[in-house]
């Protein structure tokens, strides 16, 4: 994982610009290709909350279609090109998903003078008509009317998505004692990946107490929440921050799914290994990583919030200090996957046997891209 250092983060690789619209077009068909085979095919292990699955493919479907908005956006563009990290990432910049949200702002405000579809449309059949073979002027404002209408239904991702908080059990119904399994989803800034959340606590609130203090009638819930997702943290201190935010809320399990980076013909990382690899990935294959951190609570202990405040319980979170990997990310459990097609497969298989020993699971095969 990266380290938030600023003359490593702010390189040209970072935000790397391709030559021209055919580089764009294949790298759109590219990536859109591999996030579609993980939405698809990634599912958790047994024995995990039934939730998890829908939810991870869920809030991967709103990445997936929030790349095809910007494939729309930058399909015929001349003059403002999209920039991609080809550092430990192979996805496009932060900045991409900003700017995206600020073109919706520019559309709610009516700033915008969009031409209608249906009228581009019959334009474009009219120039066709005429023998015109390369309407290009036309089927950009197409792809851009296609691309605000897009983002406009919603649903896309962006630097935090809030998912759902589902109730899982009732402990006091009267007391309003519960436990919930909650979800959201970050666009990290240093590292350039989405990042999937799923978080299982309890809500004890006061029964005296204000309504607020139930998590499912807070306003407030998810914007701690936002407050305190440091996508490069360690998973300890996430799970830590919220439970110090809320005296009434107890995370008992934090899991973090990290997907990336993608190696391919879209990296130029500096690690040695992965650079060993890419030398053997043809085009239109890949390798991507995903890798899951769990930290979870051992139990409670008291702690006194000031001088002259109540003792209040607090979640004691384990860290595995016998896994040097859990060590280092102050978790719990660290969880790897791989996702390749099987041309790539036989190479990992004959040259880089101690990578693949360190996967949770066999690597899902794909099928490359076309």
């Amino acid at each position: 994982m990266k380290t938030i250092d600023i003359e490593s983060h702010f390189t040209d690789l970072d935000r790397y610009i391709l030559e021209n619209n055919v580089e764009y077009e294949r790298y759109f068909k590219f990536v859109t290709h591999i996030l579609d085979a993980f939405t698809t095919t990634f599912a958790p292990k047994e024995g995990v909350q039934e939730h998890e699955v829908t939810i991870v493919r869920d809030l991967s479907a709103r990445f997936l279609l929030t790349l095809r908005a910007l494939g729309l956006k930058y399909l015929f563009e001349e003059t403002d090109r999209m920039r991609i990290d080809l550092t430990a990432s192979g996805f496009p910049n932060h900045l991409e998903l900003r700017k995206m949200a600020a073109d919706l702002g520019r559309l709610k405000e009516g700033g915008l003078n969009l031409v209608n579809q249906e009228t581009l449309k019959r334009q474009l059949l009219d120039k066709l008509i005429d023998g015109d073979s390369e309407p290009t002027s036309i089927l950009q404002k197409l792809a851009i009317s296609q691309y605000f209408s897009t983002i406009e239904q919603g649903g896309l991702f962006g630097e935090f998505v809030p998912g759902n908080l589902r109730e899982l059990k009732v402990f006091d119904a009267t007391k309003h004692k519960k436990r919930f399994l909650c979800s959201w989803a970050s666009f990290d800034t240093v590292t350039n990946r989405p990042y999937v959340y799923l978080m299982v606590f309890d809500n004890d609130p006061d029964p005296r107490g204000p309504r607020t203090e139930r998590v499912d009638f807070d306003p407030l819930f998810v914007d701690v929440i936002k407050k305190c997702t440091h996508n490069t943290a360690p998973l300890k201190v996430i799970a830590s921050d919220i439970d110090e935010a809320y005296a009434w809320v107890h995370p008992k399990v934090l899991k973090r799914i990290d997907v990336g980076p993608i190696l391919g013909e879209y990296d130029q990382t500096e690690d040695e290994r992965a650079k060993e690899i890419g030398k053997h990935i043809p085009s239109g294959h890949f390798v991507m990583h995903v890798t899951t951190e769990i930290v979870f609570s051992v139990g409670q202990e008291k702690k006194s919030t000031g001088l002259l405040s109540k003792t209040e319980l607090r979640e004691v979170f384990h860290v595995d200090e016998t896994n040097k990997d859990c060590m280092e990310r102050m978790v719990s459990e660290v969880q790897n996957y791989l996702f390749t097609t099987h041309t790539v497969m036989q190479y990992l298989s004959d040259n880089q046997k101690g990578m693949l020993k360190e996967l949770s699971a066999p690597p899902f095969i794909c099928t490359p891209v076309a």
